[in-house]
């Protein structure tokens, strides 16, 4: 049970400091090596920012708050952003 709410947290803290960024789904999952946290978007780019500087601070972040002692972010890309729901909402609030 504490595992769901771990990946609530980081869920909800991932999409604060992502707040412009439109994002899908975000999955929590650990193997051996550390943990592997994928964010689903239909905008990689902004995750990933320029040259790897916001995928870097957001990996250091969450090395610190959450104590992950590997933490990997990987980006899942949708591909047909308008059936999403939620990336439709975050479209359409960015516009207002």
């Amino acid at each position: 049970m504490n595992d769901k709410f771990k990946e609530f947290g980081l869920s909800n803290f991932i999409r604060a400091e992502l707040k412009d960024v439109a994002i899908k789904e975000i999955t929590l999952e650990k193997n051996p090596i550390g943990e592997r946290i994928t964010i689903y978007t239909s905008t990689p780019g902004l995750v990933i920012g320029r040259e790897g500087s916001t995928i870097k601070k957001l990996t250091e972040t969450l090395r610190k708050k959450f104590k992950f002692e590997n933490p990997q972010i990987k980006i899942g890309e949708i591909s047909e952003p308008y059936l999403s729901a939620a990336i439709v909402a975050k479209m359409i609030a960015n516009d207002l």
